[in-house]
């Protein structure tokens, strides 16, 4: 058993329900690192698992609740929100500059340069000189004025390849996968959405070639997603604290569900109703 240190949220909430019931407790972990999906023989890993076997006597963690969890264990109340989101790596703002080269041929641009004029022209040298001079300050003010406007008001904003997981699945150019263990991967097993079905088929697809696919390790997950054409599904908020700290990383929400943490305990423990109401 490791001894470490833990923090946050969860852990001051473990500490206020340990001082208001009067118990004590000792941290341990899962052997395998995973937070808890059912096996194909029935039995659930994990953090799951560890409380079905009762090895444990509850969970404090960021466990989220799910109907085919809660078939194995019991959760009190929620005590916090969240959804669910891809994360990927920001397109590169240099790949399509060259292009700019060729949009330069474009044919209007030749037809600005040809020769036009208006139905009415000054006759005299004076009347030219001073109707282009008016034309050319007209043309300096509104560009002046439009290039302040757009500087101050427009917000630079990443063109995604994607904005869903249905636009994920038909890209073809990324593959995708999530962490194994967690409550995206029974979701995705269980669901009968022609998107989330195709989502997993290829998850179990790419695993074959790349065990990393599934690897139970986030940084794992995030350095797939650094190597480019890789989405990663997970937690908005543990996304959110990752692109803190590295700005090539962008995500878009998923619309998978809504989805809460709960303290978990045995099924049919008597103790579900004295933490739910405390």
């Amino acid at each position: 058993m490791r001894k470490e240190t833990y923090t946050g949220f969860t852990m001051d909430l473990l500490q206020h329900l340990a001082l208001a019931l009067n118990f004590t407790y000792e941290i341990t972990r899962p052997l395998d690192g995973k937070w808890g999906s059912q096996m194909e023989n029935g039995s659930w890993n994990g953090l799951i698992g560890h409380l079905e076997r009762r090895d444990v006597d509850l969970v404090a963690a960021p466990l989220t609740m799910q109907i085919q969890r809660e078939n194995a264990v019991d959760f009190a109340i929620p005590y916090y929100y969240y959804s669910a989101a891809i994360l990927l790596k920001k397109p590169d703002p240099n790949a399509k500059k060259w292009r700019t080269l060729i949009d330069s041929l474009s044919e209007y641009i030749f037809f600005y340069f040809s020769k036009h004029r208006g139905e009415h022209l000054a006759g005299s040298s004076s009347g030219r000189t001073l109707l282009s001079s008016w034309w050319i300050f007209c043309i300096i003010m509104m560009a002046t004025y439009s290039g302040n406007l757009v500087a101050f008001l427009t917000v630079t904003k990443d063109k995604l390849p994607f904005s869903d997981i249905a636009g994920l699945v038909e890209l073809g150019s990324y593959k995708w996968g999530t962490q194994e263990g967690t409550v995206f991967e029974t979701i995705f097993k269980a669901s009968t959405r022609p998107d989330n079905v195709k989502f997993w088929k290829g998850v179990v697809a790419n695993n074959k070639t790349n065990p990393n696919i599934l690897s139970a390790n986030g940084d794992v997950q995030v350095r797939l997603v650094m190597e480019g054409h890789y989405a990663y599904i997970g937690d908005k908020t543990h996304f959110e604290l990752t692109m803190a700290t590295n700005c090539h990383l962008t995500m878009v929400l998923s619309d998978i569900v809504s989805m809460q943490y709960a303290i978990a305990l045995p099924n049919n423990s008597p103790f579900t109703k004295i933490f739910s109401d405390e």
